[in-house]
């Protein structure tokens, strides 16, 4: 989907795959939101290079996007289970030398 401006509402465990072929800004209106790991701040413009972005809300959130790009939510990510992976390394025994 092409637009010049849009606003969009993620559902929990939800990510918002954009692609663009220019620069992009990037708002968090509400919610919480990372991108690659990297935690949003709320109501702080993010220039986004051209390229394929992933938004990933935990929570849910309100974004709003100001430039070209085709854009499209995902419902089925592999979020959990970088997490349910995380957890475990964390509480592993640490191997015995």
């Amino acid at each position: 989907m092409k637009s010049e401006s849009r606003r969009w509402v993620l559902e929990k465990d939800c990510e918002l795959r954009i692609e663009n072929q220019g620069l992009i800004k990037v708002f968090l209106i509400s919610g919480l939101a990372e991108c690659f790991g990297a935690e949003l701040v709320r109501e702080k413009e993010y220039l986004f290079r051209p390229g394929a972005n992933p938004i990933f809300t935990w929570h849910g959130c309100v974004l709003d996007i100001e430039g070209v790009c085709e854009a499209y939510m995902g419902r089925e990510t592999p979020m959990s289970t970088y997490a349910k992976v995380f957890h475990l390394l964390q509480n592993e025994d640490r191997p015995r030398v």
